[in-house]
């Protein structure tokens, strides 16, 4: 029996109601994946969230309905690109769809992002935007209710590199050894790499000690640091034997987002 993908959508929970759920039947979804506020007692969405479930109980039984959440009260970039991560990641094989018209401006950001930075990691992800049809509508407390869908856009996706997997892991093992305020060096975060056979040199007749000690500075260098100062993950700081490795916030952002 062939397997044949899936058309999976995500869809983040706002003040709307038709532009997540009249999508999903115009394009057959078989799965969607709602994103929420993670602290229900501050949802300020919950009452879309249940009238959207029940209206694919109702009028769309065939399409599965799965809920992921995220910290949107806090507007955390990253908490939510972590989100769509691991939806991503479950989804591989399957044809993603994201809707970037509903939720909040950061919730599109994360949605416009992640189908650039995993369009080659997965079977097919495209973003995009519903248009209303009517903008007129508001919540009590002055929120715009949009209504209807006039029309389903897709959004041009551009491939955005993403650092290589053994950049993360190193970025993760900077995080383990500085977590409690200490200093690293070189000289420690050599030793932890090759406990992780990530400074594994090729045998050499005659590499003495101070050789081979020598040849994994380079390597770190060439493989981990200068990648890592790169990409603006890591400083350098101090000088001399001082010389101390600090995850930069832009490391630790994406340990959270890809770690």
């Amino acid at each position: 029996m062939i397997d044949y993908p899936r058309r999976v959508h995500i869809a983040p929970v706002g003040y709307d109601i038709d532009r997540v759920v009249l999508p999903l039947k115009l394009m057959a979804a078989d799965r969607v994946w709602l994103i929420k506020e993670r602290n229900e007692k501050e949802d300020k969405g919950l009452y879309y969230f249940h009238k959207i479930e029940e209206f694919l109980h109702h009028d769309l039984p065939q399409c599965e309905v799965k809920i992921e959440t995220c910290d949107l009260i806090n507007r955390d970039l990253f908490d939510i690109l972590q989100a769509y991560r691991k939806i991503i990641e479950k989804e591989s094989k399957n044809n993603v769809y994201i809707n970037v018209s509903t939720g909040t401006k950061i919730h599109s950001i994360a949605g416009m992002l992640v189908s650039m930075i995993f369009k080659e990691e997965i079977r097919e992800i495209l973003s995009y935007y519903v248009v209303p049809e009517n903008y007129d509508d508001k919540t009590e407390d002055g929120h715009p209710v949009v209504t209807g869908c006039k029309g389903i856009f897709p959004i041009p996706s551009y491939k955005i590199e993403k650092p290589r997997d053994d950049l993360i892991v190193v970025l993760k093992t900077i995080l383990n050894l500085t977590h409690d305020g200490s200093k690293l060096t070189k000289n420690v975060l050599i030793e932890e790499l090759d406990k992780m056979h990530y400074l594994d040199l090729q045998a050499k007749k005659d590499r003495s000690d101070q050789d081979t000690k020598s040849a994994k500075y380079r390597a770190l260098d060439r493989k981990y640091i200068q990648p890592l100062l790169g990409w603006n993950f890591i400083d350098i700081v101090g000088s001399g034997k001082r010389k101390e490795i600090q995850l930069t916030q832009e490391g630790k952002n994406i340990i959270k987002f890809l770690g």
